[in-house]
């Protein structure tokens, strides 16, 4: 490959720096779109992933438009595209290239002209669509794609290799964010989707004795727009090749005058959409009725200012005002589509989970049934046992999340396991002094962490302890880069003002929202002198003759502003000294008084200040437990300690 056509050392190191410590999916989706719209300078872009319940469905993750269709973009988020009708995706996806959108040459198919027509509408000048998948591995799974495009040229033609280079940098953070996402779903909105689904359960049973449709109709859109939060519904079947209003509800009455006067509306002739042509819908009620697919805007307040067909257009415009949000469903029977449930809001926007969507899908799929067999109590029993059955699998999806908790669970011990792999093995062996240390983390990872720095010269010695704000994995893995960072700072390490600039330098604006706290001292043996620096951190403590010396000085938190400054300070330790450096998990652990155990700490101390370093820490441990009356506590727990023996001066002699 010609080396110009490809991204750059520089370029792929400074994207992995941006993906490093980031696991959500919505960050790594807008990390990839704003790196795809740099390298390509492109008008704007959408980004689809595949469902992985429904392999044929495209779901629209994330998304970029000009500034004229800028309020499109809120909308069309989240909204679905079946590919057996794009055929231009589907190659995409299964021949694993990039596609040029037809946009300015001869339109010989029916998919082509249809594309033509939504470029026009989007004012595409020139677009390509890109798999996301692996460009160099025919076995990955492909994840989705990206439509790309531009308003007014065209992409240069050594573009393309730079755009599979990117997305290849981000396929394995996609597949691990998409695994993140599915594992932590929300519990509450499954326990809130299985009460809609009782008070659905609960209604069919009690329509069994309905004979009259309309009045069936009219309850169904009741109830529907009921339980999710809508004010009004209509009903729409299709009859003769054309999409018929059947019926319209509100939950209003001051707005039962205006679904009359809706329904007359879309029963004239000339306002009523044909459905005979899947390739060029009259409606967004037919291209969700063709697609088997839902479309949700949750706030349409835009809408009248956005391209959209005329008969959309025109129902827009008798619509009541405020018009908040619009559901539109798709009714399925035996995989074909009979009709669209639609239901509007007007007093405030609606809000629908994804559990929402898959638990309407479900109950949708018994309408039909229900409609064609409105006097047939026998089929009512029917579809009861059908609902009780789809709510057994929804408790079994709730089960499998459990399990998948657990399986997270495990993956944090593992995560614990190698922290402690980062921690000193072994303290320094230095004549004259003493080490030990106690480390408790809240959770299975913590943010707490403490180091030993040995230098060539065999009478220095470091000691390093930090503290990262917050708890559990993301705290964790900034530890790992601080670690990483000791270890590579070289001959910094023997200055700590230049320690603690240089991690300072390193990690601000890398881990956004998080900070660390951090103390850092040379000790020299020769001269029996500590030099110190810290950053925000808790004052280390001097045990010297019964009394209990806090080692004061100036610092800022690492991590916030790249502008700081630290200073130095020194001591001369003595024979029987003792060194605690310790994080406020220790001195902020409250007892059931909310007291902190830092106003009890002195009295420790000097309770226990002829013990050595290891007796005095231990007892220190279980003054904290008995305060606390606890064996876990709410933030983690680092002390390291340091004692100067009598043979200090052996060696110095």
């Amino acid at each position: 490959m010609d080396q110009s056509t490809m991204l750059s050392s520089e370029d792929k190191l400074t994207i992995l720096e941006k993906l490093s410590n980031n696991f959500e999916l919505k960050t790594i989706l807008t990390l990839l779109k704003n790196e795809l719209l740099d390298f390509s300078a492109a008008s704007g872009l959408i980004i689809y992933i595949l469902d992985k319940e429904r392999p044929s469905t495209l779901i629209a993750k994330e998304i970029h438009t000009p500034a004229p269709l800028a309020e499109f973009a809120e909308i069309y988020l989240n909204s679905e595209i079946d590919l057996s009708y794009n055929p231009l995706f589907s190659d995409c996806l299964e021949k694993n290239a990039i596609i040029e959108i037809p946009v300015h040459k001869e339109m010989d198919s029916e998919s082509e002209q249809n594309a033509h027509k939504i470029s026009s509408l989007w004012g595409i000048h020139h677009g390509l669509i890109l798999p996301l998948k692996r460009s160099d591995q025919q076995q990955s799974a492909c994840i989705g794609l990206v439509l790309l495009y531009h308003s007014q040229t065209k992409f240069h033609p050594e573009l393309t290799n730079q755009l599979r280079e990117l997305i290849d940098l981000f396929y394995y953070d996609l597949i691990n964010a998409l695994t993140i996402d599915e594992v932590f779903q929300n519990k509450n909105a499954i326990l809130s989707a299985k009460e809609k689904f009782k008070n659905i359960l609960d209604f069919i049973s009690n329509i069994n004795m309905l004979s009259d449709m309309d009045t069936l109709y009219k309850k169904l859109i009741l109830q529907f727009a009921k339980i999710y939060g809508f004010e009004l519904g209509f009903l729409q079947l299709a009859q003769n090749q054309k999409l018929f209003p059947a019926a319209g509800a509100s939950t209003l009455p001051q707005y039962q005058s205006k679904v009359e006067e809706l329904i007359l509306h879309f029963r004239i002739p000339e306002n009523i959409p044909r459905l005979d042509n899947p390739l060029s819908p009259q409606t967004a009620a037919c291209a969700s009725f063709f697609h088997k697919t839902h479309f949700f805007f949750p706030d349409t307040q835009h809408l009248r200012s956005l391209p959209m067909l005329e008969l959309d257009r025109k129902a827009i415009q008798v619509a009541p005002k405020p018009l908040h949000s619009i559901l539109i469903f798709p009714l399925i029977h035996n995989n074909e589509s009979i009709g669209i449930l639609q239901l509007w809001s007007v007093s405030h926007p609606v809000t629908l989970s994804e559990t929402d969507f898959e638990i309407l899908y479900s109950l949708c799929s018994f309408i039909p049934t229900i409609l064609q067999n409105a006097q047939n109590y026998s089929q009512l029993k029917l579809a009861k046992e059908m609902l009780e059955q789809s709510n057994h699998q929804l408790l079994q999806k709730n089960e499998e999340i459990e399990s998948k908790q657990l399986q997270t669970k495990q993956e944090l011990k593992l995560a614990h396991n190698v922290q402690f792999q980062l921690l000193p093995a072994r303290y320094p062996d230095i004549p004259g002094l003493r080490f030990t240390h106690l480390y408790q983390p809240m959770e299975e990872v913590g943010g707490d962490i403490y180091d030993f720095v040995k230098f060539k010269e065999n009478h220095l010695v470091g000691i390093f302890v930090s503290d990262v704000s917050g708890h559990g994995m993301p705290a964790a893995l900034i530890t790992s880069m601080i670690k990483t960072l000791l270890e590579t700072s070289g001959r910094r390490r023997l200055d700590p003002i230049e320690l603690l600039s240089y991690i300072n330098e390193k990690i601000v604006h890398q881990i956004e929202g998080n900070y660390l706290t951090a103390f850092y001292g040379v000790y020299d043996t020769r001269n029996q002198k500590f030099l110190y620096a810290r950053a925000a951190h808790p004052f280390p403590l001097l045990i010297r003759q019964e009394k209990s010396i806090p080692l004061k000085g100036k610092g800022t938190v690492l991590g916030m502003m790249r502008e700081v400054d630290f200073y130095h300070y020194e001591i001369f330790l003595e024979p029987g000294d003792k060194l605690l450096i310790f994080t406020d998990g220790l001195s902020e652990a409250q007892n059931d008084e909310e007291i902190l155990f830092g106003t009890l700490l002195n009295d420790v101390i000097l309770k226990n200040s002829q013990e050595d370093i290891d007796t005095l820490i231990r007892n220190i441990y279980y003054e904290l437990c008995e305060f606390t009356q606890k064996n876990y506590f709410e933030d983690d727990i680092c002390i390291v300690g340091m004692e100067v023996t009598p043979e200090a001066l052996s060696s110095e002699s």
